[in-house]
Formats: C-alpha cells, structure tokens, sequence
C-alpha cells in the first residue's frame, strides 16, 4: 500500500511542477527574436517564484518515485505514474482557473479506468532483482546485432 501512496504522490508533484512551470513561462512576456533575448527571457523564467517551486517539486517527484521503486516493482509504480495526466488536468485546471470541457472529462474518466483495469488485470507482483545469464546474453546479442545493422 505504501509502495501506491509514494508512486502517486511522486505523480502529482511531478504533475504540479509542469504545471508550475508552465504557469511561470506563460507569465513571462515574449522577448522577441534572437538569441540575446531568448537568453533574457530564460533567465527571467528562472528567476520566478512559480519556476522555482515546479523544480522544488520536481525534484520531490524524483525522491517520491525512487523511494516507491525502491519498496515495489516497477510493474506497479510506473503504470502508477501514468496518473500524472490526470493530476496535470486537476492542478492545471486550478492554477490557470479554467475547467476543462466535457471531452476533457471523459478522456480522464477512461485514462483512470484504463489504469485501473491494466493494474487489476496485470497483478504486478515481486520479481527477480536480476536477470539470468542467459536473458544477458540474448539481449547484449540483439544490441550488438541492432548496432552492427
């Protein structure tokens, strides 16, 4: 249970700091054409309260999924991050005050109730920490293969 409450917890800051950052660059007026001013605009992006806070989260997000991977399989916490889009709709909605149409709203029912039957159907359960030394070989013969080609 634990190893769900930190991989979505690590999707919603994840989903917060694109929305954070999004709201920070789109505050920020053009700066024209030219190599000059988009390093102005960059810098002033960065100097924002909002830009900071998304990297804060973001990197809030990269502790949250780490310490998720490192108590559960990542057969259970990446679909689990895939729940990003439908925080990125909630927080995004709030942060920029617009409500998303009714489309909108089907397609995040249907992406959370196709997370939820992948996760049911899948039973993502412990496996080995390594491969055997035969999958190695298969794999490291497909690469060289695919490099060589």
């Amino acid at each position: 249970m634990l190893v769900v409450v930190l991989a979505l917890l690590a999707a919603l800051s994840n989903a917060s700091a694109s929305v954070l950052q999004r709201r920070a660059a789109a505050d920020e007026p053009d700066g024209g054409t030219g190599m000059r001013q988009a390093v102005r605009w960059q810098r002033n992006v960065l100097r924002r309260p909002l830009w900071v806070a998304g990297a804060g989260m973001l990197a809030l997000s990269t502790v949250l999924q780490a310490a998720a991977l490192g108590l559960g399989s990542l057969a259970l916490v990446q679909p689990l991050m895939a729940a990003e889009l439908l925080f990125t709709l909630v927080v995004g909605s709030a942060v920029f005050h617009r409500r998303p149409d009714p489309r909108t709203w089907l397609a995040f029912v249907a992406l959370a109730a196709g997370l939820a039957v992948f996760l049911t159907s899948a039973a993502p359960t412990v496996g080995r920490s390594t491969a055997s030394a035969g999958r190695w070989l298969v794999a490291a013969g497909w690469c060289w293969g695919s490099w060589r080609c």
